[in-house]
C-alpha cells in the first residue's frame, strides 16, 4: 500500500535582509597611515567622517599606545559626514615615548569592555580602522 503526504500549508519565511556591511572611514585629516609631529602639551588632532551602508549606530574606540583613551565614543547616522575629532595630548600618550601608534576604530556592534583583544566587538560586528604615527616628546614627571 503506497502512502501520499499531504503537506499542512507552505512554508512561509520574511524575505532576507540586506546582509550587514562594514562601516567605513572617511576623509581622515592627517590621511591615512601618516606620520604627523605634534607639539607638548597640546599633541595633535586627528578626525575623519564615518558612514555605514545599513545606517546603524556606530561606536568608536581610540587606542594610543596599545590601551584605550576617551574621546567620541558613538556615532548615529544623523553624524554620518559630520567630522569626528580627538586630540591626543600628553595625558593620552606613554610619555616615556617619542612615537606614539594611534588607531581608531569604528564598529557596528559594541567593543568588549576589560578584553585584552582592544578590537574584539560583539555579536560578530564588523569594523573599519585608521592608524596614524604621532611624533609628541611629552615631560616624564620625576
Amino acid at each position: 500500500m503506497s502512502a501520499c503526504i499531504i503537506p499542512v500549508g507552505p512554508e512561509f519565511q520574511d524575505p532576507p535582509g540586506a546582509p550587514n556591511s562594514s562601516p567605513e572611514i572617511l576623509d581622515p585629516d592627517p590621511l591615512w597611515g601618516a606620520e604627523v609631529t605634534g607639539m607638548a602639551p597640546d599633541g595633535k588632532t586627528f578626525k575623519f567622517a564615518v558612514t555605514d551602508p545599513n545606517n546603524e549606530e556606530l561606536y568608536l574606540r581610540w587606542i594610543v599606545d596599545g590601551r584605550t583613551v576617551p574621546g567620541p565614543g558613538m556615532a548615529s547616522p544623523a553624524d554620518f559626514g559630520t567630522p569626528l575629532t580627538k586630540q591626543v595630548t600628553c595625558t593620552d600618550v606613554d610619555v616615556r615615548l617619542s612615537r606614539h601608534a594611534i588607531t581608531a576604530v569604528v564598529a557596528d556592534r559594541t567593543f568588549f569592555e576589560g578584553d585584552p583583544d582592544l578590537y574584539r566587538i560583539h555579536d560578530q560586528g564588523l569594523s573599519d580602522k585608521i592608524t596614524w604615527t604621532l611624533n609628541l616628546t611629552c615631560p616624564v614627571s620625576p
